[in-house]
């Protein structure tokens, strides 16, 4: 199985202004053509704060076909982010 190992399938950051994925639309859009391109699977890293959309995983996951593997490390980043930014 050929597995992307650091994507994000939903992201907003100031950062990457014009580079968002905010909308299913343009996501499944995306993570189709990774699948066309041959890849079966991708590795979501997307933390808490950059917009990470369990509901709209599932969502691209069935309309995509793709494995989708979630990072625990960046999970606990972005939960560690919001709690100490928060103090």
């Amino acid at each position: 199985m050929r597995i992307n190992y650091h994507e994000h399938a939903f992201q907003v950051s100031e950062l990457l202004k014009g580079d968002e994925l905010d909308k299913i639309e343009n996501s499944i859009k995306e993570f189709k053509d990774l699948y066309k391109s041959g890849f079966e699977g991708y590795v979501d890293a997307t933390p808490l704060f950059l917009g990470r959309n369990i509901e709209g995983l599932a969502t691209l996951i069935e309309r995509t076909n793709l494995k989708v593997f979630r990072s625990p490390v960046f999970i606990i980043l972005g939960i560690m982010r919001r709690t100490y930014a928060s103090k």
